[in-house]
Formats: structure tokens, C-alpha cells, sequence
């Protein structure tokens, strides 16, 4: 029975996960893109030298409007726009929080 032990252990902490999840909340965009994401789908260390790359002003722009971010996401990065870079860092940025601890 060990076995079932250990899956009941691990299905209460993804049950515990997901009801941390619950509700809305804001993720800075360091959490949402941390250097392993950025590593592995861009050709930037992390999302700061992205940002300092294309020269924007994260406090006075509209990300998904920048020309300039479209260029360099469809150049540098393994997407074809902000909107699907921000999907996909949603994605990865869900899984690891309900699968924290397992």
C-alpha cells in the first residue's frame, strides 16, 4: 500500500497547489520569465537584457503594440509574437507552481 500512500500524498499537494492558484493575481514579469525560460526559448540570459535589447520602457508602453518587440521576438526568440511568448510563459509558469513540491 506504500504505493498509494505516496499518490495520495502527491495528489493533496497538487489539490493544495491548485487552491493557492485560486483567484486573480499579478506576476512580475521576472517570475513569469525566469532565466531557465529564457535560456531555453530566446537567445537572452533573462527577460531584463530582452527588454534592454529592444529598448523599451516597460512603466510607458504597450508591450503587444511595439513593432520593435514583434521584430526581435520573431528574430531572437523561439515565437512568433509577444502573445504567444506570453502564452507559453504562462504555461510553464502554471505547471511549476502546481507541481511545487512534488
Amino acid at each position: 500500500m506504500k504505493g498509494f500512500d505516496e499518490l495520495d500524498k502527491k495528489l493533496k499537494r497538487l489539490e493544495n497547489n491548485a487552491k493557492q492558484m485560486d483567484g486573480t493575481r499579478e506576476v512580475s514579469l521576472v517570475e513569469l520569465f525566469p532565466s531557465n525560460f529564457m535560456s531555453e526559448y530566446t537567445s537572452f540570459a533573462d527577460i531584463q537584457e530582452f527588454f534592454d535589447f529592444v529598448d523599451i520602457d516597460l512603466e510607458n508602453e504597450e508591450l503587444g503594440d511595439s513593432e520593435v518587440l514583434q521584430t526581435a521576438i520573431r528574430e531572437r526568440t523561439q515565437f512568433s509574437s509577444w502573445q504567444e511568448m506570453l502564452e507559453q510563459a504562462t504555461v510553464t509558469y502554471v505547471e511549476k507552481q502546481l507541481l511545487k513540491g512534488m
